[in-house]
């Protein structure tokens, strides 16, 4: 995981960069248990980033954002089960805000 801090009087700035494992889970009820039947259940993907956060006094206000590609498309090349050669990736993002209080 590589993540680069960047201070500027009282914001504090960072971006994010590194590789990440899923590992799927399912039960044998779900739909989807067919189509993925002969899918990997490791998931490699990426993960990237960045925040802004703004520091008064003990209190700091967060805006982060996570980006969660994954490289199934490049590595998964096999045809599905049922051959309906269907492809659901998994990316995802997460926007988060908050509050952060200092100790010290």
């Amino acid at each position: 995981m590589l993540k680069g801090f960047y201070d500027i009087k009282n914001f504090t700035s960072y971006v994010i960069l590194g590789s990440r494992v899923d590992y799927r889970i399912m039960t044998e009820a779900q739909i989807d248990a067919i189509i993925y039947s002969k899918s990997n259940k490791l998931i490699w993907g990426l993960t990237y980033g960045a925040s802004v956060e703004y520091k008064f006094k003990k209190l700091g206000i967060i805006l982060e954002y996570l980006g969660h590609p994954d490289f199934r498309p490049v590595l998964d090349k096999k045809t599905l089960a049922n051959n309906t050669q269907l492809k659901i990736p998994a990316n995802s993002f997460i926007v988060t805000t908050g509050l952060k209080y200092y100790l010290n």
